[in-house]
């Protein structure tokens, strides 16, 4: 029996232990402890394209097959085009070339239906959705990522809230989930987002939305 004492009381931020059934895997079953109530629903087909896109771009097993569809068709289709041509291209029954057990599993997408909770920690930091830090003192909704270089050679900056926080889960062996954050963005031009060089102060016009074909990230 272990007895929890002030002194070694999990801290209220922590992550919990991994889980032998989600041995780590590449991005997958990293460790990170979500809300106990649960949710499940049913993504649309076009939620479904932007996460499984998502998912691909960002693993690290999928980069060869992104600069060679990059190389062929262009970024304007990756969106679009590139999930269900690496399906077709990774499945080609008259291909010689020999690809891995974890790309031919994450090729064939995600289970349709996805779980959701309301709050996340990971990394040593809790997470929250936009309704949960409603009027709270502290907001946990804040997220913030870089992005490509534009064209004066500054890199893009964005800022967002945290609508809804998702777990997807792939077939196979070993199992495999992947925690994704569905954020809505700000408009990271100068007229929906400033920045106070002098005391590191960021505001954020509200009313000005970032339309991204991409709406998630991964925790």
């Amino acid at each position: 029996m272990i007895i929890c004492s002030r002194r070694n009381r999990p801290n209220r931020n922590d992550e919990g232990d991994s889980d032998s059934l989600f041995p780590p895997i590449s991005i997958f079953n990293q460790n990170g402890r979500g809300s106990k109530k649960h949710g499940k629903q049913s993504f649309t087909d076009m939620e479904m394209q932007s996460a499984v896109t998502h998912v691909l771009l960002n693993c690290p097993e999928i980069q060869s097959y992104v600069n060679l569809f990059v190389n062929t068709w262009g970024n304007e289709a990756i969106y679009i085009e590139f999930s269900k041509w690496l399906r077709n291209y990774v499945y080609d029954e008259y291909s010689s070339v020999q690809h891995l057990q974890l790309v031919k599993e994450v090729t064939l997408g995600p289970e349709s239906q996805v779980l959701t909770m309301n709050k996340h920690c990971v990394n040593g930091f809790k997470f929250q959705t936009k309704e949960v830090s409603r009027n709270k003192k502290t907001n946990n909704s804040g997220v913030y990522i870089q992005g490509d270089v534009d064209g004066t050679g500054q890199t893009i900056e964005y800022y967002g809230v945290i609508q809804e926080i998702i777990e997807v889960r792939y077939s196979g062996w070993p199992k495999k989930k992947i925690v994704l954050f569905r954020c809505e963005w700000f408009d990271p031009s100068h007229r929906g987002t400033k920045k106070d060089h002098q005391y590191n102060i960021i505001e954020v016009k509200h009313t000005r939305k970032y339309r991204s074909c991409d709406p998630f990230i991964i925790a």
